[in-house]
């Protein structure tokens, strides 16, 4: 027994069709099924500009500690010397590599987000041991301090009236950093879904390329490729012409700008394949009312037809007349 969609290649395409949304539903599925995250979002967005905002103070704050530190360098204990440089420089490249990372997309999201979390729990643990050395051992810190001459004049008088203004600065810096901490690993995280996700609508674009390799050049699909210069694309489909416009990529360095994902673009068309198909049905009937040779000429060409037409409006006729 025959096939019933053997003689009807719209039926058989629409199978296709079908088939083909269903398989593209479970490709697309992404590893962190549990949440979806989504680059225009404003949460996203303002987490990505803190971040960024919080990078460029950590640039600003480095420099000026390298700066402080350079100045101390000959009436300051080595020690201390050390310890002011070294916090200078993890400040400064922590800024400098988690706002590279936040620029550009390559695998310097990995890194240099991965560094800019790491140094977040140590310089948390550097403000915290102080702030406890502070506050078991009053005044030793500021007490080394003065001694090394590592405090202007005015700040020694700030913090001789203030005796637990510096047990209360560390403390605050020490939250700040455990702050910091947690929202670049959001910001990771997200990142981390957000990647997952494209590679998934990857996977999933290029199966399906491979699946619309073997099929008639008729058939038409939402993410099939096709040539911008085939006529057929622009005259019989209209609606799959939509749906293959390119997609929009940003690349680049943004700054305080939106965070420059790639991302495609939703448009309000119809998935529905049998669009197209009937489209393409009215379009050639219509055509082939009005000349039923129109598929075997040029599209510039204007020459008339070599045979009767008229036959096509009768019905009592059953053959052309020749001329």
């Amino acid at each position: 027994m025959l096939d019933d969609t053997a003689d009807n290649p719209w039926a058989s395409a629409a199978n296709d069709a079908a088939k083909t949304s269903l398989q593209v539903t479970s490709t697309e599925a992404t590893p962190e099924e549990e949440e979806e995250v989504d680059p225009d979002s404003c949460g996203f967005i303002t987490l990505y500009q803190v971040m960024q905002v919080w990078h460029f103070l950590d640039i600003v704050l480095g420099v000026v500690i390298l700066i402080y530190g350079s100045v101390m360098a000959h009436s300051a204990s080595t020690v201390a010397v050390v310890f002011i440089i070294g916090s200078g420089v993890v400040l400064t490249i922590r800024g400098l590599s988690g706002a590279l990372s936040l620029g550009t997309e390559d695998m310097c999201h990995r890194c240099g987000l991965s560094f800019s979390a790491g140094a977040s729990p140590i310089m948390a643990c550097t403000w915290f041991v102080l702030m406890f050395i502070n506050l078991i051992l009053p005044g030793h810190v500021r007490k080394y301090l003065e001694e090394h001459h590592m405090l202007w004049k005015f700040l020694q008088n700030w913090e001789n009236s203030h005796k637990f203004a510096l047990t209360l600065l560390l403390f605050g810096v020490f939250l700040l950093e455990c702050v910091r901490w947690q929202l670049v690993l959001n910001l990771q995280r997200k990142i981390h879904i957000l990647e997952a996700m494209e590679d998934a609508r990857a996977s999933a674009r290029a199966a399906r390329r491979n699946r619309m390799a073997d099929r008639p050049w008729w058939f038409s699909s939402n993410n099939a490729p096709s040539d911008p210069n085939d006529p057929l694309t622009d005259a019989l489909l209209p609606v799959t012409a939509e749906r293959h416009e390119p997609r929009q990529q940003s690349t680049g360095w943004s700054f305080l700008g939106r965070p420059k994902r790639t991302h495609r673009v939703s448009q309000n068309v119809r998935e529905d394949a049998s669009v197209d198909f009937a489209s393409i049905q009215d379009d050639w009937a219509s055509r082939t009312e009005e000349d039923p040779f129109w598929w075997s000429r040029e599209d510039d060409s204007t020459a008339p037809p070599t045979e009767e037409v008229s036959w096509t409006k009768d019905s009592s006729k059953k053959s052309p007349t020749r001329r």
